[in-house]
This record gives structure tokens, C-alpha cells and sequence, in this order.
């Protein structure tokens, strides 16, 4: 399970948060994305589709899926793209080796769920292959 926020330092109130659950309990999607706070738009929507009560935080936004899913790297790369925050020197490329890792132990897990298709691609690329014994 992962769950990050981005808050407001002043007080602490979450203003997004992205949360991944491997096997949720519900029909709502793995990996996902809330937003906290006011949005005029989503509270009209929801009312207009009898659900008057709930609120923005309450919708479960998918973002990428299990595999595709966004990183921690990504939400902090996108506060300080957008200013929120200031970065240390070097941010760039320590965000980008940790989120190659993260990337390549997904990308690991994606090839073991379909190997076919990578078996696939590399032979389309050129690659020679030995299917396994079995």
C-alpha cells in the first residue's frame, strides 16, 4: 500500500492524495487519486447525480493502474515544476535515479504478468529466444 499526501504546511490540510492499495477491499480503483477541499464543479456534478453529500475527496480518480500507477518522485517532481515548494540542489537527478528504480522493479512485475508480450516485443527487436521448458 502507498499513500501520499500533499498538504498545506501551514495547517496541515491535505489538498491531493494519491493512494494504491494491491488488492482493495472495494470496486474502486487500485491506484487512484482524491482531491481534497472545494471544487464547485465536482460538488455540483455529484448533487446533480444524487449524491448531495458527498464530497470532491469522496471519488476515487484512477491514475494509471497497478502497474502505471504515479510514484512519490512524481508528486514532489510536480511541486517543484509548479513552484510549490524549493528544491535542493541536484533535486533532478536524485528524483530521476529514484524513480528509475521504481519504474524498473514495475516495468520487472509487468514481464512476469505477460511475458508473452515482452517475449514479443524483443523479438521484434531483434532478440533471439528460447521459450522455457514446460
Amino acid at each position: 500500500m502507498s499513500h501520499y499526501v500533499l498538504q498545506f504546511a501551514g495547517t496541515g490540510e491535505s489538498i491531493a492524495s494519491y493512494d494504491y492499495t494491491r488488492d482493495p477491499p472495494n470496486d474502486y480503483p487500485a491506484a487512484h487519486m482524491h482531491i481534497h477541499g472545494r471544487a464547485e464543479n465536482l460538488e455540483q456534478m455529484l448533487e446533480r447525480c444524487g449524491r448531495p453529500k458527498d464530497k470532491p475527496d469522496d471519488l476515487h480518480l484512477p491514475v494509471g493502474g497497478r502497474r502505471f500507477r504515479p510514484c512519490l518522485e512524481d508528486l514532489i517532481e510536480f511541486c517543484i515544476l509548479e513552484r510549490l515548494v524549493t528544491p535542493r540542489p541536484r533535486w533532478e537527478s536524485v528524483l530521476n535515479v529514484s524513480r528509475q528504480r521504481f519504474r524498473d522493479d514495475q516495468l520487472r512485475a509487468a514481464v512476469r504478468r505477460s511475458p508473452e508480450i515482452a517475449a514479443g516485443v524483443l523479438k521484434e527487436r531483434g532478440w533471439k529466444l528460447t521459450e522455457p521448458d514446460g
